[in-house]
């Protein structure tokens, strides 16, 4: 680990050295330093922040909550959101996880979305990160799921609109964004077990750069094109049987990071 040292020393170093106020320095400036390590630390003189390299990435070691906008979804009820689908359909808030089910019978649906859009959410260059638990699944196989910040919640989903996130496809889990014409989608090789689970799904966009996928904190998908532009976002969770069977997710609490413009 770098980021802290002293400067001043010989061969060895003495208590009256390690104890001196002045004798310490900081890695520090106004740009990244080239060919980090994971754990190094250094000091944005001009943002005056700390920062910590995570092996990728330079993450704010963070000391403010209100540093950036921060949106938690807790699940303790469902005021705020439309729920709909076909007939037998189960939404519902119990906390700490949702619940979005369809009825037993092919083609029946089952969403959930917030009201109203979080506005201005995009801004060139900053940051959105996107991250809830995977819970459960019920089935895994003769159906599609989608997880996603949408501009649109149209019933079915447009897998065009404006959206990152995430499609379930039987028991592939699929990374996807789109620009309103056209939509980028990956494999990402990952089977969902239909069963009682915890896989962290973790999206971290910078518009107008690329949007990346993580699954259990390991990256899955880097995407650059496609990558949507709208500024204005929904939650949204769509879920539709390909069989007379009922077939749902259950998702813990929602995290919504973004960068301060």
């Amino acid at each position: 680990m770098k980021g802290i040292f002293h400067p001043t020393v010989g061969a060895e170093l003495t208590q009256t050295e390690w104890e001196s106020e002045t004798g310490h320095n900081l890695a520090n400036g106004t740009s990244f330093p080239a060919s980090p390590e994971e754990r190094d630390l250094f000091y944005r003189t001009d943002r005056h922040a700390w920062y910590i390299f995570n092996g990728t990435d330079w993450d704010k070691i963070n000391v403010d909550f209100f540093d950036r906008f921060r949106e938690f979804i807790p699940w303790v009820s469902l005021d705020g959101f439309t729920v709909g689908g076909d007939t037998g359909y189960n939404v519902n808030a119990f906390s700490p996880s949702a619940v979005v089910y369809t009825g037993a019978t092919t083609d029946y649906d089952a969403y959930l979305h917030t009201q109203e859009w979080w506005r201005k959410l995009l801004d060139a260059g900053k940051v959105i990160i996107f991250e809830f638990p995977l819970q459960f699944l019920n089935g895994n196989t003769l159906h599609n799921i989608w997880i996603r910040l949408s501009y649109s919640v149209a019933d079915p989903p447009s897998e065009t609109a404006h959206h990152f996130g995430w499609k379930i496809i039987n028991a592939a889990l699929y990374a996807s964004n789109a620009d309103g014409t056209t939509q980028t989608i990956t494999d990402t090789g990952v089977t969902l077990p239909s069963a009682e689970q915890r896989t962290r799904l973790k999206i971290v966009f910078t518009p107008g750069t690329d949007c990346k996928f993580y699954v259990n904190d390991i990256l899955k998908a880097t995407h650059t094109t496609n990558l949507p532009t709208n500024l204005h976002y929904k939650f949204h969770v769509h879920t539709r049987t390909l069989t007379d069977a009922t077939r749902g997710v259950l998702i813990g609490r929602i995290l919504i990071e973004k960068e301060n413009a």
